[in-house]
């Protein structure tokens, strides 16, 4: 019966039938096949987010998925699909699903903008995807470099990151001058209200 499953499901990846072949994944994974009909890489290729999610908890095994990632030298599912170039319907259900965040780090202490970056399909649409889910573009691997100080990106890659280092460096300034005022006004108000003033 399972191997019925594995066509269906294979048809269904080609007509990138979403929600039918995430059906048939928890099917065959309820039934204890070992040997899914796809794999979490095809699935995120595809552009298919239910499916990505049903193979992600089929892998899991009944584990919550963060537990799962616990121990894959990949860094987890939002790594791997954010390094196989997923758009944001896909990295968007991961992060529903539980499957860790956005500054989680793998062996190399990278997160998922930095596999993105460097992902071999669909990286800008991968990266900006993580941006706009709020990807910490300053975040640095154990090499201390950011996504972008990687070796290896597109110019369109190096572009997009440089424009969103620039505008999170911005926002920092900001915030650090915002707190820098709230403090001011703090102390000349309890100095005020020492000398008599107020």
């Amino acid at each position: 019966m399972l191997d019925g499953k594995q066509a269906r499901v294979r048809a269904a990846l080609a007509a990138r039938n979403d929600p039918l072949c995430a059906e048939l994944i928890a099917a065959c994974a309820a039934e204890g096949g070992l040997l899914l009909p796809a794999t979490f890489e095809e699935a995120v290729a595809a552009g298919l987010p239910q499916t990505a999610v049903a193979v992600a908890r089929a892998e899991a095994a009944g584990q919550d998925l963060r537990e799962a990632e616990a121990t894959d030298a990949r860094g987890g599912y939002l790594h791997a699909a954010a390094a196989a170039g997923a758009g944001p319907d896909v990295l968007a259900a991961l992060l529903a699903a539980g499957a860790g965040g956005l500054e989680d780090h793998d062996d190399d202490g990278g997160t998922p903008l930095h596999c993105a970056a460097t992902a071999a399909h669909e990286p800008v649409q991968a990266v900006k995807a993580l941006l706009a889910a709020g990807a910490d573009p300053l975040a640095r691997n154990k090499a201390g470099r950011t996504a972008r100080g990687q070796g290896g990106l597109s110019e369109e890659v190096k572009q997009v990151l440089a424009e969103a280092e620039e505008a999170a460096r911005a926002g920092k300034a900001r915030k650090q001058e915002q707190l820098w005022g709230t403090r001011v006004q703090k102390t000349q108000t309890e100095s005020a209200f020492r000398t008599g003033c107020l």
